[in-house]
């Protein structure tokens, strides 16, 4: 809520991040997973659905990740998705396939690759 001359209001979601970015989403992580990680802030920065493609990486098997870190490879699908849900359904389809292939091509295959999360999605 915001305070005006007649009392508070209620300030719409989108234009709460643009003038307040710091703070996450009102709307809670699907799943009611704790917290507000990077993967999730980018995805709200980069989607026009942020709730769709968050369920669609929270439905993601374990074997998606194929015993990589699982924010490596959230965060590899989300990059390679460029801020599309077309891209992401493309991204999905390359992890189902080889998830090493979706590492290099998003960026993330190389040993550099905290650093890049760090320099893509802000430091922890």
């Amino acid at each position: 809520m915001a305070l005006c001359e007649s009392g508070p209001v209620k300030v719409p979601e989108l234009l709460r991040r643009l003038l307040l970015p710091g703070l996450p989403p009102t709307v809670p992580f699907p799943g009611g997973k704790p917290g507000f990680d990077r993967v999730t802030a980018y995805v709200y920065r980069h989607f026009a659905e942020p709730q769709r493609v968050l369920a669609a990486l929270k439905d993601l098997p374990d074997e998606a990740y194929g015993g990589q870190d699982r924010e490596r490879i959230t965060a590899a699908l989300v990059l390679l998705a460029q801020g599309s849900w077309e891209g992401l359904e493309k991204a999905l389809a390359v992890a189902a396939t080889d998830w090493r292939d979706l590492l290099v091509w998003s960026g993330l295959g190389n040993p550099d690759w905290p650093q890049r999360l760090d320099d893509v999605l802000g430091a922890r």
